[in-house]
């Protein structure tokens, strides 16, 4: 996975993204040109959002793993999409307690250095 084929990957593994996504396109919201960290933001972050509202534990976790292949990338910029946007986002929504069941070490590594900065408040 490298952040030339991040969106395609994500699509690939990730049918209800791939479903958003051209739902977001239809609206307006993103087009085809858009970058990463915008439609990781307008379309994956919403989707985990759902997954946890409405009680979905096999997406959250399926959305969860990919996040952390996402961490383990050797792409830097991969990683910086999974920590700066998604995690950073999920991390202002949601206390620990509901994030960390569905996270992988990784992405626990990630969130914790995230605390640093953006305290537990929820």
């Amino acid at each position: 996975m490298n952040y030339d084929n991040l969106l395609e990957k994500a699509m690939n593994e990730l049918p209800e993204f791939k479903e958003e996504f051209y739902r977001q396109i239809e609206r307006d919201s993103i087009d085809t040109e858009s970058g990463n960290h915008t439609v990781f933001s307008l379309v994956f972050v919403p989707l985990f959002c759902d997954s946890i509202k409405h009680n979905q534990p096999e997406t959250t976790t399926k959305m969860a793993n990919f996040i952390e292949t996402m961490e383990r990338s050797n792409d830097p910029y991969v990683q910086e999409v999974s920590s700066f946007t998604i995690l950073e986002e999920l991390s202002d929504l949601y206390s620990d307690e509901v994030l960390l069941p569905f996270l992988k070490s990784e992405t626990q590594k990630s969130l914790y250095n995230i605390r640093q900065y953006i305290p537990n408040n929820n």
